[in-house]
């Protein structure tokens, strides 16, 4: 049986034309790449492709804990430490998990993110055409600027053991974790 329900709608204008309502086209969003749902600590972190809001709403009973309506949103980088890591197309956010208020925004650099980064241990790593950029977890501050050959157009990240793999455009990387 179905527990709960949470509904994500953008908003409508009411606009009336000779007594009747008329919906007008929405103006396109850039949002939300995918709109997975993220359970982390007994919250569930969802989004819809239809705004740039981000909900967090309990597990067990769907009630809304907090909901954060900052614009360009891409996906989400990862949840540690109760933060929550976001990324847009230039700048790399992070929430508290508990309420949602801003912790620290960077500006990582002047092109965008090519593929998707993640969260190991106290870094964010995010992808950027050649270079892997390394932001500290807790501030945000970035730590390093990882070169890789200009042709290596960067894309997503993955994860296994101690091994990073890097998926560039024509190659994929692999080297030890930070730390290793």
């Amino acid at each position: 049986s179905l527990l709960w329900a949470y509904s994500i709608r953008a908003p409508l204008p009411n606009v009336q034309f000779r007594g009747r309502r008329v919906m007008p086209n929405p103006k396109p969003v850039q949002t939300w790449l995918d709109e997975n749902p993220v359970i982390v600590g007994g919250r569930v972190l969802l989004k819809s492709r239809q705004t740039n809001e981000l909900h967090c709403v309990d597990l067990r009973s769907g009630k809304k804990l907090w909901s954060n309506t900052e614009n360009l949103r891409r996906y989400i980088v990862g949840v540690a430490d109760d933060t929550v890591v976001v990324a847009d197309d230039f700048d790399i956010s992070a929430y508290s998990l508990k309420d949602g208020k801003k912790q620290w925004m960077e500006q990582t650099g002047l092109s965008h993110s090519t593929g998707r980064g993640m969260i190991v241990n106290d870094r964010v790593l995010i992808p950027r055409w050649s270079e892997l950029v390394h932001l500290n977890l807790k501030t945000g501050e970035i730590l390093e600027r990882e070169s890789f050959p200009d042709e290596a157009a960067l894309g997503n990240l993955a994860a296994a053991g101690n091994t990073l793999i890097l998926q560039g455009l024509s190659r994929v990387y692999s080297r030890p974790l930070a730390g290793e």
